[in-house]
């Protein structure tokens, strides 16, 4: 019998580690190692799964060696090393390459605790009991308490599979003999091909037997350790000890197992969250129970948050919701009735809680939209660190497109930038010129949101090589026609090789965003080690008036995507060059030589009007008196950060009400109508939940009813534009309306009917309230104040001399800049609902070359792309642009506990026919090989 067990135990140990090594260590590692480890290099493998499987590559190695070298004598000690250490490590592996993802208390838990017990189980089997060592001789005691504990646990787990598993390998082997006989001739026809796939026969045999008979084994071996350090533990320190470590052991582990799953976080937050309706909104309640509930939601804020992020990325955390984990009943049928298969599955189920989700799978919708309506912000955008850690736990990836989720993510490296500036005595010509390097196997997108002042004006936008800058030149087109064929570009890259487009719009009164897509992937070299990174060029030129003292403003950034610097970065002005922090594109402003004298302006245009431009004198610079100023405050839950700025701005709008009328009106998520008051304070407010602007003011106007005002203050915060609605419908507004972001930032773009209204309205934005006030004492209907100049629109008087002054160059000619008036001045007069009134305002920006919140800059490299403009151009909904939200469609991992996944029969099936599969391979590339 003996005898029989030393046989039995080499046969499995050396055919199942032999088999293994020679087919991947020995043939495929080497064809595809290096490769492997390129690609890894240079960013076309994660990293934690190259270390996952070159940890599942050297466990049969290491254990092979150590059998040879210490077990190969004592087939016993042999046949515990593969099933107690080598077995479970292996599965390990493959389960952390293909199956588990990122981990939760309770799944590390329990994967710490069968890891601490395989190394446990390892150190008895080479040195045995550690008498003569106290300290370890106790730790062994704890550790083989639980080994006791983890051999049940995974036995019992594994025996509900291979139960199923030994009927449906009978099926699967009389499926396999099916399949063998039906490749048969094929076999006998290609003899060495057929021995070249006998390996892979073997491998997967054995293995299969080695499924079949590890619950028995492990359960086995794993008692007997513990049975062992038990005896010797009682006897150096008495049995009662070993059975009071034991039983502690055990009650405490059983305990950190339930407690760590006893609630899952989404659970408290949907609790708290969820309507008693049962729905998926915010319970709106503005009575004093109300209150005391906003009030109770917000001190457990933390709670909150963790549970919805927890709810949105349970694909990523679990293996399955729980109610989806029903793949095991369905392999007992149709052995045993219903009741008998969920009876199963639900114990398959208790045991593998930790890796389960309790919810359902529709909860990351869910989860979104609450987080929007309580954090005020879009989940992707503020839990973006989350989410990314999510994905590098797997093999999903977020788009190809920068969104939210790329915001500060290192991808293509900026590698030089150069800053220039043409005077024209107050006002000048910048040109911006920067290369970027991308270092990725992958074509990618980058993206900048920044402003300029009010007044500047875009004219040009190249994209090129190093020896040739401005290759691709810009056309000026209709803002939804651009936006349609930049963003059908980035989508056909999916399918295709991409050309480089890019898309400059301006999508606030100071607000663009500039997106280039792609920025080439890097090239393969010969040695394959390192690869060439893509490189592409970008120049960028506007007009802009000078600020005295300060010099020719450049842009400021809001947001960027996908791309960074680094010390290495060059940024030349002229033949100097500067320093710049991570989050800082360019410094506030390119110093002047000299400081620029400040004049008039008056420049006639072929469309019958005149502009003229006057600098401020100091004593217009005065605070508004007798003005009757309605200030609507934003109360949601971003606003809380910003209530030291907002305790402020009320401190000097209030000091103004000496001289002036002031109604406070205070917007509240979830209601109809602002609550007006003559006064207001931080301390009585209550931050909560979302609010958008078209909110606001909607509530504004239904609390303002017939009042007339001179004037309309927003206070709000950056907010998220992410989260606006296309089209949003908006209030019509009797005053200029003014928006104050506190905090220093204002927000990347606008929805578009939200800066129709602006420019309508003749009012702005700004990040302090004191700018905001002056431009109020300086309101004139004829006028626009922006910049320090008076700016002036009247209908020309000589056509002679406008066809004089407005030229196909109008670089020189102040022509951008007064245009970028005309246009914002036309857009107040006519119907910008209409096509048509569009269409005269764009016809401006055209023949100008420049940005407006009509018309965008679009980089066309190929005639292709050219016929998708004029196409696009051609539609009635060529000015209708959509709001970019910035959110990433995430593939979602596989369910493996679904029914969906393959019976064992099958499995056995299709691999006993992969043979025939191998052997008609191999022949079919014989045969079509060329002849030499």
């Amino acid at each position: 019998m003996k005898k029989t067990i030393a046989i039995f135990s080499h046969l499995i140990f050396w055919i199942w580690n032999l088999v293994f090594i020679g087919i991947v260590d020995i043939w495929l590692l080497p064809q595809f190692g290096l490769d492997l480890f390129f690609d890894t290099r240079n960013g076309l493998v994660e990293p934690t799964f190259t270390v996952s499987f070159l940890i599942l590559l050297i466990v049969p190695v290491i254990c092979t060696i150590l059998g040879f070298w210490r077990l190969r004598s004592r087939p016993t000690l042999l046949l515990r090393l593969f099933y107690g250490v080598e077995a479970p490590l292996f599965t390990l592996c493959l389960l952390r390459l293909f199956l588990i993802r990122e981990l939760t208390p309770a799944s590390a838990f329990t994967l710490g605790l069968v890891i601490f017990s395989i190394f446990m189980f390892a150190i008895e089997l080479l040195v045995g009991y550690a008498a003569h060592n106290e300290k370890l001789s106790w730790v062994q005691m704890v550790g083989h308490s639980l080994i006791l504990l983890v051999g049940g646990y995974v036995g019992s787990l594994l025996l509900l599979y291979t139960v199923p598993a030994l009927f449906w390998t009978i099926v699967g082997i009389f499926s396999g003999i099916v399949g063998f006989f039906m490749a048969l001739g094929e076999i006998l026809l290609h003899p060495i091909e057929a021995l070249t796939a006998l390996p892979f026969f073997l491998l997967f045999a054995s293995s299969f037997f080695v499924f079949l008979s590890m619950p028995y084994a492990f359960v086995h071996f794993y008692i007997r350790a513990w049975e062992r350090i038990h005896k010797a533990f009682g006897r150096q320190y008495g049995i009662q000890n070993s059975w009071t470590i034991t039983g502690m052991t055990l009650a405490i582990s059983c305990c950190l197992f339930v407690g760590l799953q006893l609630q899952q976080p989404q659970s408290k937050a949907f609790a708290l969250l969820t309507a008693a309706g049962g729905n998926s909104e915010i319970e709106f309640s503005l009575s004093a129970a109300g209150v005391q509930v906003r009030q109770q939601q917000l001190q457990q804020s933390d709670d909150i948050r963790a549970g919805l992020t927890n709810a949105y990325l349970h694909r990523y955390r679990y293996l399955s919701p729980w109610d989806r984990s029903n793949q095991l009943g369905k392999l007992y049928d149709p052995a045993l009735p219903d009741g008998a298969q969920a009876f199963l599955q639900n114990i398959h189920n208790g045991l593998l809680s930790p890796f389960l989700y309790r919810g359902e799978d529709k909860d990351a919708q869910k989860a979104e939209e609450l987080y929007e309506q309580f954090f005020d912000e879009p989940i992707q955008k503020a839990e973006r660190a989350s989410i990314r850690e999510a994905l590098q736990a797997t093999a999903d990836r977020d788009e190809t497109k920068a969104g939210l989720l790329n915001l500060d993510q290192k991808v293509v490296r900026l590698a030089s930038q150069e800053a220039s500036v043409t005077p024209h005595g107050d006002w000048g010509t910048v040109k911006i010129h920067e290369r970027y390097e991308n270092s990725t196997p992958e074509d990618q997108e980058i993206f900048y949101s920044f402003s300029l002042p009010e007044s500047a004006a875009i004219t040009g936008l190249w994209l090129g090589t190093a020896e040739n800058p401005t290759l691709f030149p810009h056309v000026v087109s209709p803002r939804g026609a651009a936006q349609q064929v930049y963003n059908a570009e980035v989508e056909r890259a999916k399918f295709q090789r991409a050309t480089d487009p890019a898309l400059l719009e301006q999508v606030g009164p100071r607000q663009y965003r500039l997106r280039v897509f792609p920025i080439p992937a890097s090239t393969a070299t010969e040695s394959r080690a390192v690869r060439d990174p893509g490189e592409l060029d970008l120049t960028l030129t506007y007009d802009v008036m000078a600020k005295p003292g300060e010099g020719w403003p450049l842009p400021q950034l809001s947001e960027k995507r996908n791309i960074f610097w680094t010390e290495k970065t060059e940024h030349k002005r002229g033949d100097n060059s500067i320093q710049l922090g991570e989050d800082e594109w360019f410094e506030p402003a390119l110093s002047a030589k000299r400081n620029p004298q400040l004049s008039s302006h008056k420049i006639d245009f072929d469309e019958g009007f005149q502009v003229t431009a006057m600098p401020l004198t100091s004593q217009e610079k005065l605070l508004p008196s007798g003005e009757q100023i309605a200030v609507v405050v934003d109360s949601s839950y971003s606003m809380s950060e910003r209530t030291p700025e907002l305790q402020q701005a009320a401190k000097t709008l209030t000091e103004t009400a000496k001289k002036n009328t002031l109604d406070f009106y205070i917007a509240t998520a979830g209601q109809s109508k602002a609550s007006g008051q003559s006064a207001f304070t931080v301390d009585n407010t209550l931050f909560y939940g979302t609010l958008q602007p078209a909110d606001m003011l909607t509530q504004f106007a239904q609390a303002s009813e017939s009042d007339s005002y001179d004037a309309i203050v927003l206070l709000t915060d950056e907010g998220s534009y992410e989260l606006a609605e296309d089209k949003a419908e908006l209030p019509a507004l009797n005053a200029p309306l003014w928006i104050v972001h506190l905090g220093g930032k204002v927000p990347s773009a606008y929805e578009d009917n939200l800066l129709q209204l602006l420019e309508d309205t003749q009012g702005g934005v700004d990040t302090q309230v004191m700018p905001v006030l002056q431009k109020i004492a300086l309101a004139d209907a004829e006028a626009t104040v922006l910049d320090g100049y008076r700016w002036q629109v009247e209908a020309s008087s000589d056509s002679t001399e406008a066809e004089a002054q407005t030229s196909d160059k109008p670089v020189g000619s102040f022509a951008a800049l007064a245009a970028r008036q005309l246009i914002r001045q036309q857009g107040r007069v006519l119907d910008t609902t209409q096509v048509a009134a569009l269409d005269k305002v764009h016809a401006i920006a055209k023949r100008t070359s420049i940005v407006t919140p009509y018309s965008s800059m679009l980089v066309l490299v190929d005639e292709r792309q050219r016929e998708a403009l004029r196409k696009a151009e051609a539609g009635e909904d060529r000015f209708e642009r959509e709001v970019e939200d910035g959110q990433d469609d995430l593939t979602q991992p596989g369910n493996a506990l679904a029914a969906s996944v393959p019976e064992p029969g099958q499995v056995i099936g299709l691999f006993v026919m992969a043979i025939a599969l191998i052997t008609l391979k191999r022949k079919s590339v014989r045969t079509e090989a060329p002849k030499i």
